[in-house]
């Protein structure tokens, strides 16, 4: 299918320590098949890790929106749109990973981040206390 092969390519670029290439690659990808929603997963990944999070944000919308009951989908979201500095919907992104699975840790731990951002640090200590 139109897109696969470039989306493999990335993974092996990415296992090797090659993040400018699988980005470029899963780039290619998308440009293929706009539907690859795996391709939209990892390149938002890599890209918040690049430092690039808005644009991360973006493709990891697409990648939860594909996959509404994914908690980890959600998280990764909320993670790039806290990194972002976009705190509110950053909190939105967390609660929909927590109403797929509430007792993810690192949705927890995300949503707390995403309240602090907001000045909200009383709402954001029940939020830590369970992710850990």
């Amino acid at each position: 299918e139109r897109g696969h092969y470039l989306y493999a390519l990335g993974d092996v670029l990415e296992r090797r320590d090659d993040r400018a290439g699988a980005i470029a690659a899963w780039r290619h990808a998308l440009a293929l098949n706009a539907a690859l929603v795996p391709a939209h997963a990892r390149l938002g990944m890599a890209l918040v890790d690049d430092g690039s999070p808005a644009e991360a944000a973006t493709h990891l919308r697409t990648a939860a929106e594909a996959r509404p009951g994914d908690a980890r989908s959600w998280n990764n979201l909320a993670v790039a749109l806290v990194a972002a500095e976009r705190p509110t919907e950053a909190e939105m992104a967390a609660r929909r990973a927590l109403a797929a699975k509430p007792d993810h840790g690192g949705a927890l731990h995300t949503l707390a981040r995403a309240l602090v951002a907001q000045g909200r640090e009383a709402e954001a200590k029940p939020a830590l206390q369970a992710a850990t």
